[in-house]
């Protein structure tokens, strides 16, 4: 403890600690080390993890995946896992098929490349430019491993497994249910004969489209918002016509079927 005190009383004194002056010379200040630079920001730090498709943009309007989905176009449905190492692992839910790719940084480094796809941040959502519209995927995990996407699938496909079945909605009420004139069984009122050509005038239209839509590769996203008119107008006719069918004479009724079995041959034409 002696030759500690005395060690410290040392270094007080070499030090000019005691209040009295140095007769010798000042020493001169060693000059400052340059402080340490901060690391330089990492510009692709904000494409790592996972994204998920979240909107498709066409027509001047946005689709939110939801409506997409509903509607049929799981084409536009997408995730990418980007990782520091420089690699993709990328799913389809359309194909059902997961591949892995490379990314690097685009010009400026101002976007993202994936395999032969160029993304651009905006705010803060990546953005994958078309001819017709812009596909939006949206960071739905920091995580950065294929173990997340299989946890992912998984958990959706349970999810739908045990998803409860849905309630037949009530049918629309018939507008020929308020007419109190009686009617012949000989004869075809002209208002159904109307609606009867209106559902096959357009089951034609529909046919066009879908040889359309089939012939392309399911992501063309000019064909979309008119793929979710067509789905529309079909659910709507469907409706009409069913309600139509237990209020018609028997001459509107085998034109219905008539026109009916028609439509259909054209549908499984087009499907085929």
């Amino acid at each position: 403890m002696k030759k500690l005190i005395a060690l410290l009383m040392i270094v007080l004194l070499l030090a000019g600690c005691s209040g009295r002056k140095s007769n010798d010379s000042p020493i001169t200040a060693k000059p400052e080390q340059p402080a340490v630079k901060p690391a330089a920001e990492d510009p692709s730090e904000k494409y790592y993890g996972t994204w998920r498709s979240s909107a498709v943009y066409t027509n001047d309007v946005r689709f939110d995946m939801e409506q997409i989905t509903a509607l049929g176009g799981e084409a536009f449905d997408l995730i990418f896992i980007i990782n520091r190492d420089g690699k993709v692992v990328a799913y389809s839910s359309y194909y059902d098929q997961i591949e892995e790719v490379t990314w690097t940084m685009g010009e400026n480094n101002d976007s993202i490349i994936i395999g032969d796809l160029e993304l651009f941040m905006e705010e803060d959502e990546l953005v994958m430019n078309a001819d017709e519209g812009k596909l939006y995927l949206a960071k739905i995990s920091e995580r950065q491993d294929r173990d997340f996407l299989n946890e992912l699938l998984e958990e959706e496909k349970n999810n739908e497994n045990t998803k409860p079945a849905e309630e037949p909605e009530p049918e629309p009420e018939s507008e020929l249910e308020q007419e109190e004139e009686s009617v012949s069984e000989n004869t075809i009122r002209p208002e159904v004969k109307e609606a009867i050509d209106a559902y096959e005038t357009f089951v034609d239209e529909y046919c066009e489209f879908m040889k359309k839509y089939s012939e392309s590769d399911g992501t063309d996203l000019s064909i979309l918002t008119d793929y979710f008119t067509f789905v529309s107008k079909l659910e709507n006719y469907s409706d009409k016509m069913d309600a139509m069918e237990d209020d018609l004479t028997d001459a509107e009724y085998w034109y219905y079927i008539e026109v009916l079995n028609r439509c259909n041959e054209k549908m499984l034409k087009a499907a085929s």
